[in-house]
């Protein structure tokens, strides 16, 4: 029996697993194959009975004008062993998705076996970087026997529409782009699309409303895909679960490949969750490295890896948030599947063939299933004096995961400003990045003083001042992975405590100063703050 990954991986070139299994007499090929792993297909619905009397058995396969290398299996492997299995790399680049594949198995003669390929999601990878249905998220009305309800109108920049329940009056929905705190997720359960957002909080309908959103899982067959809803009004803090299969919910969904129909008929905040079920295969995310300008050959820099849920919204955001960085690489697609581990991020410095690993870092299966954009930093030492050109190349290797890590590798870039002093150089740098984002690395350049920097002190008096509300927009302006600011705040009750420890994991990575803890005040719109924490203590 031959096996294939039920997805095509990124590469086209996915792996053939051929397996001789002894069958025992009158056994069927259910009875002696273990089918149960969701990651592999068979390949034909029955078995090829072989019988192996001779020394040697060769197997090899034709696609196209294309053969592989024979592969050989002894008798006395096979006579040792209840399961021989040989690999294959099968070259699918420039072939379709479905493509007639000749096995064969050569003894005193040749036994020929034909199958042709299919993969479940068809270059779901690819395909799911289309646009989605109307170039993104639609709202329009599910029709019913009641007709005196105005349809919801899509197509005002702001989203909003008017509303049966009073004459002009006006409703708004927004796409929430981050998982709110609050919302806890059982642990077979993952976010899968983005939240919506009703201004007219905890508002019922009369006639039930269809929104249409994009998401970023994969099922097997996504008309049986588990979906359950988390829904709270606007004011609330805690979330209800509303599983959408529940007799007499008027909550529905309607999943396809690449998007699904949301059907509610009152508005508050909706998420999305799938639950884990053998239909559920994992989701997509993009990786994109970056590095914030100025390049230079004599600084320390740290580069930018951001890991983020492959939906239309979300790309936009991130673009966004960016825009003041350099994409360092186009965003490559990466498929966290699910039960696979945990993903290892590799940092290689070097040619193909002389490669240094720089740093590596770890990001847990269980992070990836929230709704929420993680960031990486590795640090890059300066260029060698003589080098004129550095390759770098980032792995994520999901080491459980039958699809081939995601390789991204490029040409590090330095500006043209390199020749220039570099005490200005550094100046200027200095002056436009935002706290966080770089680290002043090189021993020869003067530093901030000492009145400059910010202190044990002034972190815990800001700490006393901070309100709980600021806990959110702190951690994520001064780019705190969602990890371990949730590790923070399970590990220390009293809130102070919280923020210094926030607050001391962001001063430890680099020289910071009060201008740098400015900007992350501003950034979190607690102005209001600023400079506040010089007062002594």
């Amino acid at each position: 029996m031959s096996f294939l990954p039920r997805l095509m991986p990124p590469s086209r070139i996915p792996v053939l697993e051929v397996r001789f299994v002894k069958k025992p007499h009158e056994r069927k090929w259910k009875d002696v194959h273990d089918i149960d792993d969701h990651r592999f297909q068979h390949v034909k619905g029955d078995d090829d009975d072989i019988v192996f009397r001779r020394r040697t058995l060769k197997v090899a396969y034709q696609l196209g004008e294309k053969r592989s290398k024979t592969q050989v299996i002894q008798f006395s492997e096979m006579k040792k062993h209840p399961k021989v299995t040989r690999y294959f790399d099968l070259d699918l680049t420039e072939e379709s998705d479905e493509t007639l594949v000749t096995l064969e198995v050569i003894l005193t003669s040749t036994k020929t076996i034909k199958f042709n390929t299919n993969f479940q999601g068809l270059d779901f990878l690819e395909a799911a970087h289309a646009q989605g249905p109307s170039g993104g998220q639609t709202m329009t009305q599910e029709p019913t026997s009641t007709t005196n309800q105005p349809l919801l109108d899509d197509r005002s920049s702001k989203n909003q529409g008017n509303l049966a329940s009073g004459v002009g009056k006006k409703i708004q929905w927004d796409l929430l782009t981050d998982s709110p705190q609050e919302l806890t997720l059982q642990d077979n359960e993952v976010v899968i699309s983005c939240g919506v957002r009703f201004t007219t909080s905890g508002a019922k309908l009369s006639e039930t409303f269809k929104v249409t959103l994009d998401h970023n899982a994969h099922f097997t067959n996504p008309r049986r895909a588990e979906i359950v809803f988390y829904t709270r009004n606007k004011d609330s803090t805690t979330f209800v679960r509303i599983p959408a299969s529940t007799d007499g919910c008027p909550a529905r969904c309607d999943v396809r490949s690449k998007d699904l129909d949301l059907y509610v008929d009152h508005f508050s905040d909706w998420w999305i969750v799938a639950v884990f079920t053998r239909y559920f295969i994992g989701k997509r995310v993009r990786c994109t490295p970056y590095i914030r300008p100025p390049v230079t050959k004599g600084l320390t820099h740290l580069l930018l890896l951001c890991i983020y849920d492959d939906l239309l919204d979300v790309n936009k955001k991130i673009n966004e948030e960016m825009k003041e960085y350099r994409k360092l690489y186009p965003p490559q697609p990466m498929f966290v599947e699910w039960r696979s581990g945990d993903i290892n991020i590799e940092l290689f410095d070097g040619s193909k063939e002389n490669k240094e690993n720089i740093d590596k870092q770890i990001v847990g299966e269980r992070d990836m299933y929230l709704f929420e954009s993680k960031q990486f930093s590795f640090e890059v030492k300066p260029l060698e004096s003589g080098t004129s050109q550095r390759f770098l190349e980032f792995t994520l290797d999901q080491r459980k995961s039958s699809s081939y890590p995601t390789l991204i590798r490029f040409d590090l870039k330095y500006d043209a400003t390199t020749n220039v002093d570099m005490t200005t150089a550094a100046g200027a740098a200095s002056c436009t990045m935002d706290a966080g984002s770089q680290s002043a690395g090189v021993s020869t350049l003067s530093g901030p003083s000492d009145e400059q920097k910010v202190t044990d002190a002034n972190i815990l008096k800001l700490a006393r001042l901070l309100p709980p509300n600021l806990w959110s927009p702190l951690y994520v302006a001064l780019r705190i992975d969602y990890s371990i600011a949730k590790g923070i705040r399970e590990n220390s009750r009293e809130i102070n405590e919280q923020y210094i420890d926030l607050l001391q994991i962001w001063k430890s990575a680099s020289t910071r100063t009060r201008k740098d803890l400015n900007a992350i005040l501003i950034k979190a719109e607690a102005g209001g703050f600023v400079n506040k924490y010089l007062d002594s203590v």
